[in-house]
């Protein structure tokens, strides 16, 4: 008779081999070598050395009450979940067209609302209706409880508008020391940021991407290219709704 290999301490699953159990018997009379585990939920159990060697047995039982006590919460495709989905993907996905405004410049997702939409749907309510998007109250602070509202683009612009200003890089060859110069809608910056936008270059620029956007009647400044900012997040909303996955 051939020796039996000792499987004690090895870990199958969520199952920890302690000692050898006695040999029981199989449905057609054949030996049946046994070991005493110890799952990682507490309990004891015996479990059949083939089961625990196949990965047919990986917990004591435990697994499969979890997966059968778990219910789906229904909402896949609801404007509540693709808010959610896109929250994450504009923070966690460096290839999406919004990471520099968020991920890159540190934006992140609170760990409760990321590891779960059911708590990101406590928190945050039902979509109000379809000119509402998820918006954070402090432009630099993170999406978590107490930062987040549903509001529309109007709102969400206006308050874009305070956001701080970033570091100029100016383009305009004429020097950094010129950057202070007033934009082309003729406002002074107020503390680094008027209403034609951020400072110097950053003003040009901001409303050239306004009006490019909105034609000659568009929006100053910061209102239009936040407003370009918006159109980007909907390109995602709009991916994730064509099947497209989240971050």
């Amino acid at each position: 008779m051939s020796s039996v290999i000792d499987l004690t301490g090895h870990v199958y699953g969520r199952l920890t081999v302690l000692f050898r159990a006695p040999d029981g018997v199989g449905s057609k009379g054949r030996r049946q070598i046994q070991w005493v585990c110890q799952c990682s939920c507490g309990n004891i159990c015996i479990i059949q050395r083939g089961c625990l060697r196949d990965g047919h047995t990986r917990s004591c039982g435990c697994i499969s009450r979890e997966r059968s006590n778990s219910t789906t919460h229904g909402m896949t495709k609801s404007p509540e979940h693709v808010a959610w989905r896109a929250m994450k993907t504009r923070c966690f996905n460096p290839n999406t067209a919004s990471w520099p405004d968020y991920g890159g410049r540190g934006i992140t997702v609170c760990p409760q609302w990321r590891n779960s939409f059911e708590q990101f749907y406590a928190d945050m309510g039902p979509h109000p209706g379809p000119e509402y998007s998820l918006d954070r109250i402090d432009n630099d602070g993170d999406y978590e409880p107490g930062n987040c509202r549903w509001a529309t683009a109007s709102e969400q612009a206006f308050n874009r508008t305070y956001r701080k200003p970033r570091i100029c890089q100016c383009a305009c060859n004429r020097g950094e020391g010129q950057c202070g110069r007033k934009n082309r809608r003729g406002e002074e910056s107020v503390n680094g940021s008027g209403l034609g936008g951020m400072t110097g270059g950053h003003g040009d620029q901001t409303y050239r991407e306004g009006r490019a956007l909105l034609g000659p009647e568009g929006m100053a400044g910061d209102f239009g290219a936040h407003y370009g900012q918006i159109q980007a997040d909907a390109e995602i909303i709009r991916g994730l709704l064509n099947g497209g996955n989240g971050t």
